[in-house]
């Protein structure tokens, strides 16, 4: 395992791709630590509930996990950015990375807008797109006015919800592109 890229089990054919290792990723030596880390192992727990065929394992570090980026960016560090930049990402020697350490998975999880940017570099396999699963990522695409979030009294249960919502949005899209996949669906 390595600060941007943990290879998970073999047998495991998903794939989580995050936008670049920051600081605590940098002090864990190893990718998806903190709270992200926490909420993909939250999201692993609900999807393993619903769909134990494609989400066996409820530990993040069993599914392979890297980055749209190997630098470590954090806004500590001498460049002050924390996500590299477009054209770094989509440049053709990144891409062939990409490919080859998802080479052996069937789903991808593309978590945030820079993994996005790998979507058209992946098109033989079944794409998940998610919002970064940081608490800032999900409070933008769960935002607290939404009416499912409304009246909730702390912050932590407005966050178990947003966790919940992008589990089941995961699921959605996974079961809508296998039914793609097998023609059930146009």
């Amino acid at each position: 395992m390595t600060i941007h890229f943990c290879k998970g089990d073999a047998q495991n054919k998903v794939a989580f791709i995050l936008s670049t290792p920051g600081k605590l990723e940098e002090e864990a030596g190893c990718p998806a630590a903190g709270d992200t880390g926490n909420n993909i192992n939250a999201i692993l727990g609900l999807l393993n509930k619903s769909d134990p065929i494609h989400f066996p394992n409820i530990d993040r570090y069993r599914y392979l996990i890297t980055n749209a980026s190997t630098k470590v960016m954090h806004s500590a560090k001498d460049n002050k950015k924390t996500e590299d930049t477009d054209s770094n990402i989509t440049e053709q020697q990144n891409i062939n990375r990409i490919r080859m350490e998802v080479k052996h998975c069937t789903i991808v999880i593309l978590c945030g807008g820079k993994a996005n940017l790998l979507a058209p570099y992946l098109s033989d396999k079944i794409l998940i797109k998610t919002p970064h699963l940081g608490y800032k990522g999900l409070h933008n695409k769960f935002k607290n006015d939404a009416p499912c979030l409304k009246g909730l009294s702390t912050g932590k249960e407005r966050d178990a919800i947003r966790l919940k919502l992008c589990a089941e949005e995961i699921s959605n899209q996974l079961h809508i592109s296998l039914l793609k996949r097998t023609g059930e669906v146009q």
